[in-house]
């Protein structure tokens, strides 16, 4: 297979997964980082339960993929990414690219942990940020079908104003928000670092002056320098795999043709576990909270049910049911925080 063919193979089948992701499971990364600040906030209140599980799934399963192939979500399966990519082949497409010099894309890396490390003091209640600000969230309101433009125009002002600040920088610098603003990705890029399947390219191997490999990737790697990638920034997008004239970068064993098949069937088992383990971490809440199903009408999220509401704060929060989930509606657990209120 040729690297014209294995190119249009690998942007298909990562093109078919997003446009998968985004129609059934839109906002899942915005549930990751949730995920992480409710287990921040629990360990931090000495509360967590079993029954917290389900709210921390995305997370669990994104880590525990990122661990064994690296950020195949990123990559494959976020649709705040799958936007950026949007933008960014539109920007493409109009010659609107605009070139980051290293100096500067290492010092701007830096960012999504400033990002990061402010949202987790948010988490710990020792500075307060309101929800607005996130565009994460906003755009997981619009990402849904039929679109919530009231709720996201109304609940996160600040956060849309951001996000389309993001999408039209992303015109100019692709995957902007992955490289420099993703709190997510922050975790992620940590994480990858002990990955067990890396992408090899040995040096020795390659031709001479040749640059094909760095000049498209999407997180503008420098991936002529090391005889594997080790950088925590590679979203596995399997350009490098592609366009490699040699055949020399490959996905672990996997041969450079099977590659856009081996890390489509990642992105797919993500999907695949995340949807079963919600189904069983749904069931395990619901049989948990049996003894409180009896409030009422008003006792049951669509979707999930309460967990009862001793030690939490809804009531300081003003919030009972928390309706900025962008599938269902979430409830108050007994760590007192729930999904919006993560930022308060």
């Amino acid at each position: 297979m040729g690297k014209g063919t294995r190119a249009r193979a690998t942007n298909i089948a990562r093109a078919a997964v997003q446009v998968v992701s985004f129609v059934l499971l839109p906002g899942i990364f915005a549930e990751a980082l949730s995920g992480i600040g409710v287990l921040v906030a629990a360990v931090a209140h000495g509360s967590f339960s079993i029954l917290l599980v389900s709210q921390m799934l995305a997370a669990i399963v994104t880590i525990v993929a990122t661990v064994l192939v690296g950020r195949v979500f990123c990559g494959w399966v976020c649709s705040f990414g799958a936007m950026e990519d949007l933008a960014g082949a539109i920007g493409h497409g109009f010659h609107a690219r605009v070139r980051v010099s290293r100096e500067a894309d290492r010092w701007l890396r830096l960012v999504k942990y400033v990002v990061l490390a402010v949202i987790v003091l948010c988490w710990l209640g020792i500075i307060s940020l309101s929800a607005s600000w996130s565009p994460w969230e906003a755009f997981a309101l619009l990402a849904t079908w039929p679109p919530d433009f009231a709720g996201a125009l109304s609940g996160y002002g600040v956060g849309l104003a951001l996000l389309a600040a993001i999408m039209f920088g992303s015109l100019f610098v692709e995957r902007l928000f992955c490289r420099y603003l993703c709190p997510m990705g922050a975790i992620y890029a940590i994480v990858s670092h002990v990955r067990i399947v890396r992408i090899r390219k040995p040096r020795k191997a390659c031709g001479a002056h040749c640059r094909a490999c760095t000049s498209v990737c999407s997180m503008g790697i420098s991936l002529g320098e090391a005889d594997k990638v080790s950088s925590g920034e590679c979203i596995d997008c399997m350009r490098c795999t592609a366009i490699c004239p040699r055949k020399n970068a490959t996905l672990g064993p996997v041969p450079p043709d099977a590659a856009p098949v081996v890390t489509a069937a990642c992105a797919v088992s993500i999907l695949g576990l995340y949807s079963v383990g919600s189904v069983v971490t749904n069931g395990l809440v619901q049989d948990a909270s049996q003894p409180v199903a009896t409030m009422g009408p008003d006792a049951i999220g669509r979707g999930r049910r309460a967990t009862g509401h001793n030690g939490c704060d809804h009531r300081r929060r003003r919030h009972i049911r928390c309706r900025h989930d962008h599938r269902r509606h979430h409830w108050c657990h007994d760590v007192g925080l729930c999904r919006r209120h993560l930022y308060r």
